[in-house]
């Protein structure tokens, strides 16, 4: 997921050594519906600055 959001491009496109891309999708969708995929951001940002 922060690999299509880094380099921005189509669920399609995704590496296959990080699974199906519909796959991720679905998870990338059902993580922002419950919030999960925020906590997750900040947790990354939050680590990358330490």
């Amino acid at each position: 997921m922060l690999y299509r959001m880094r380099v921005g491009c189509p669920w399609r496109d995704s590496p296959e050594a990080f699974g199906s891309w519909n796959s991720i999708c679905k998870r990338f969708n059902a993580w922002s519906l419950n919030s999960k995929l925020i906590i997750l951001i900040k947790v990354l940002y939050i680590d990358h600055r330490l």
